[in-house]
This record gives C-alpha cells, structure tokens and sequence, in this order.
C-alpha cells in the first residue's frame, strides 16, 4: 500500500503541523537524506526557515568507491557509501562503526551543509533544529544526529517523518522532545515503499531546492508589502 503521492505531498501535509506550531525564527530544518530534502523543503518553505542537509565528506588520500555528496561549493566527493539516511534501510552498514572511537570518526566525516557550503556548528545554538526524514524504519539515522547535535546548544531537537515504523517512533520518545509523525506501521517495508513518486534529487537539485526556497520568502515579503 502506497500512503503518499510523493514527498512533496508528504511535506505538505507535515507542514500543515508543524507551522501551527513553528514559525522561522531561530527555527532550522535539516533533512537527513537527500529524499528528506524535498519533505523538509515544504516545512521550511511554509514557517520561513533555512533547510540544511547532513552530509559526508572525502576522506584524504583515498579515492575507492567514491560517491558524491552535497558539501562546500555545493558537490565533492567523498568514499564512505554510508551516510545518514542511507542507515535507515541497511543497518548492517553501519557494524563497523559500533564501537565509540568509530562512531567518533565517522561523525567526523559528517557535516550540516546548507545552499553556500557547510554550516559552523555554533550556528546551530540556541536554535529550535526540525530534523526531517522522508521514512524511519530503524531510526539509525535520528540517533546519529542527536548524536551529533548533543555537543551544541541548541533550544529544542524536533523530529518530522510522514512514516515510521514502530520501534522508530519508541525511539523517537527517547531522543527528542517533539514528534510529527503522519503515519505509523510495524512492519517497515522500505521508505520507497510509501510513495506512489520516488524521484530522489540529485546533488545539484538539493542546492536549488534550497535556494528556491530562499527566494520563496523574498516573493511572499514583498507581495505582502505591496498589498500592504
């Protein structure tokens, strides 16, 4: 059973929440896969926030298995095919890293990047931080974030996903204080699965979504100047 059109009309619905809830200010939406940029999209667009994505970087000196990242500049490379939301549908991936030194280092290779690069982690304090899944079946991927942000200071950790399945949504209680969730399933199939549409932005998508949304609000600003 397909539950949503495509990922734009989960982002939309999802938006529909959080905006009564949320506006932009001191408000950041990072999305924790390339897929989960187009439903984070429609939350930033609605309460006028800035979307990030988290990302993986090269590591130096070698160059098997390269795949490409978002990153500074827009794209480079990088070759660990292990990235957040990637976590989400094969956890095995993720057993080299089990110990803390590991986990360590591959947080290191992971990044918030935004439309002109990566992001400081000291802008991200004191900032409201919507984390968006388009699916969370193990929810690897929401711990690896709270992971990463648990050293910064930030207002409030919320977590927005069209689908989860049950064992994420326990884990979701745990690890954030807020949760928007349009549908929950014990018996996780795939985050495909979910979605009549799967086109999945590539890199230099991701970077104009982000900066469409930008000139989203500069559009609704002066519209709403002149009726005024």
């Amino acid at each position: 059973m397909n539950y949503f059109p495509d990922r734009t009309a989960a982002g939309n619905l999802l938006a529909d929440q959080v905006a009564v809830q949320f506006s932009g200010d001191n408000t950041l939406v990072i999305a924790l896969s390339e897929g989960a940029v187009v439903v984070g999209a429609e939350i930033a667009r609605r309460i006028h926030c800035s979307l990030y994505i988290f990302a993986s970087q090269k590591v130096a000196g070698d160059s098997d298995g390269e795949a490409t990242a978002l990153g500074s500049g827009g794209v480079f490379s990088y070759n660990t095919a292990i990235a957040f939301g990637a976590l989400e549908e094969d956890a095995d991936a993720f057993r080299m890293y089990t110990d803390q030194r590991s986990l360590n280092e591959f947080l290191k290779l992971n990044h918030v990047a935004g439309k002109d690069g990566t992001i400081p982690r000291q802008l991200l304090k004191r900032h409201t931080i919507i984390l968006v899944s388009d699916g969370l079946n193990n929810a690897l991927s929401l711990e690896l974030a709270a992971h990463f942000l648990k050293g910064i200071d930030i207002k409030k950790l919320i977590i927005a996903t069209p689908i989860a399945s049950g064992k994420a949504i326990d884990k979701m209680h745990v690890l954030v204080d807020q949760i928007f969730c349009l549908r929950s399933v014990e018996s996780f199939i795939g985050v495909n699965h979910y979605y009549d549409l799967n086109a999945i932005p590539d890199d230099k998508t991701v970077v104009e979504i982000m900066q469409k949304i930008v000139l989203s609000w500069d559009r609704t600003d002066t519209e709403s100047a002149a009726n005024n």
